[in-house]
């Protein structure tokens, strides 16, 4: 869909390109714009008047047991970085149900042995308390070889001038260590609005934020050189077997990818097999 732009041209709202408007098949790229020129310039800008989103990406790995209940990282996440449980949840839109561990357990297990992709929010904002942030995510539960996985993609917004709460992080990743359960995170930072949606314009890329490895990808990379990285590591857990959070920067600085490759090019030298389960 085209947006107007105050020249009175239009562009598209996802990638900036010069749109026209043509009789028999509608907005189509300005033939006349040229590649060179980029994007329309009603379409760049800055993030500096939206908020920020944190996006957290978490694998979690349970044993198969018949008591298993799924959801728990998925509530620390929501606690913790929102401020509140989940609200509802459901395998589709618009999420009809009420949030729900249990329920959600069941039609996981009905579904095996194919995969279950749920979607679940916070309150909405007719009911959102004092201190619960705007957050919604994702969570595909599948077998694997070794128990229950469970991959869950969260964001949650934060108002202009409102700085996330990056030690809230740690806590995060220290939970999931000590209920044994990590397997990686990566977290990143990026301009939106604090109600999750974004402006038909460009926000700007996500920078890294952090990263965690559990205990299994560690032992696997070397405690040694795991907690000899280049970015700033804390490690929880046992000493000879502890999971580890890397700490990158608060998701403005404009090094942090070059600090994101670079803890990954320690952990993961050129030529060897991607042992931490990040990619």
């Amino acid at each position: 869909m085209g947006r107007p732009a105050p020249d009175a041209a239009h562009y598209d709202g996802f990638s900036g390109v010069p749109l026209v408007w043509a009789a028999d098949s509608g907005f189509v790229v300005d033939p006349n714009a040229s590649a060179e020129d980029g994007p329309h310039e009603a379409f760049r800008g800055s993030a500096r008047d939206l908020g920020a989103q944190l996006l957290v990406d978490v694998n979690v790995e349970h044993p198969a047991t018949d008591d298993l209940l799924l959801g728990g990282a998925a509530e620390l996440l929501a606690e913790t970085l929102g401020g509140a449980l989940p609200s509802l949840w459901g395998t589709g839109e618009p999420l009809a149900h009420a949030w729900d561990r249990d329920a959600v357990t069941a039609t996981c297990r009905r579904r095996v042995p194919a995969q279950t992709l749920i979607a679940f929010s916070g309150p909405p904002e007719s009911v959102r308390g004092e201190g619960v942030r705007p957050f919604a995510g994702t969570q595909r539960v599948g077998r694997t070889a070794n128990g229950v996985r469970e991959n869950i993609t969260f964001a949650v917004g934060h108002e202009p001038g409102e700085e996330p709460d990056t030690a809230a992080l740690t806590t995060v990743v220290k939970e999931l260590a000590a209920r044994d359960v990590l397997q990686n995170a990566t977290v990143r930072r990026m301009g939106g609005r604090s109600d999750l949606t974004y402006p038909a314009r460009w926000s700007g890329a996500p920078i890294p934020v952090g990263m965690a490895l559990g205990a299994e990808a560690v032992s696997t990379i070397g405690t040694d050189r795991a907690l000899s990285a280049p970015v700033r590591s804390v490690p929880f857990g046992p000493p000879m077997t502890p999971a580890v959070w890397y700490l990158i920067g608060n998701g403005t600085e404009a090094n942090a990818w070059d600090r994101f490759r670079s803890l990954m090019g320690h952990l993961r030298p050129e030529g060897s097999p991607d042992s931490s389960g990040t990619s």
